[in-house]
């Protein structure tokens, strides 16, 4: 089966997302951060009105800023992180990662053909696959994946034999 597809920023930013959601490592020091903003809040009516006449005024906006922090980070984490990948895309020649894609798959494997060149991987090599609600990823390493977005197939019939080898891994 021979697949074409145009592979965007969107689509790769995607890819990175449930990346960072899937690793232990990266939602460890999410949480982390998370978690840290507030103590540091609710530190501060501690640390400079403890015994004064301010201090349940003090606790009580360290407490609503603490809240603020804890509900509103998760926004903020995700779109700075799609930001910064937006950034890591123009250092070097990453930019060849997007655009068109042809994606060969048979029962050997897969070849990845595009502007960056011709990558084959072996179904043995292959480390998973994994269905989003609008892409497919097939992971070739624990942080590298063919990504094909689920609007490229143009029938149903395409969807199906495509569905086929998704299935096999």
């Amino acid at each position: 089966m021979e697949h074409q597809y145009e592979l965007t920023f969107e689509d790769y930013a995607a890819f990175n997302l449930h990346f960072v959601k899937e690793s232990k490592t990266a939602m460890q020091s999410f949480w982390i951060q998370r978690i840290i903003g507030p103590v540091i809040f609710l530190s501060f009516p501690f640390v400079f009105s403890w015994g004064k006449d301010d201090f349940l005024a003090m606790i009580t906006v360290f407490l609503i800023l603490a809240a603020a922090w804890f509900f509103l980070y998760p926004k903020y984490f995700f779109k700075s992180f799609k930001g910064r990948i937006k950034k890591f895309m123009h250092e070097g020649s990453n930019g060849k990662i997007l655009g068109e894609h042809t994606l060969i798959l048979d029962d050997s494997g897969l070849t990845d053909i595009s502007e960056s060149g011709k990558h084959s991987t072996s179904w043995e090599n292959t480390e998973k696959a994994v269905e989003l609600k609008e892409h497919y990823l097939i992971y070739i390493s624990s942080m590298q994946a063919c990504i094909i977005p689920k609007r490229s197939f143009k029938s149903e019939i395409q969807l199906e034999e495509f569905t086929r080898y998704f299935e096999r891994l």
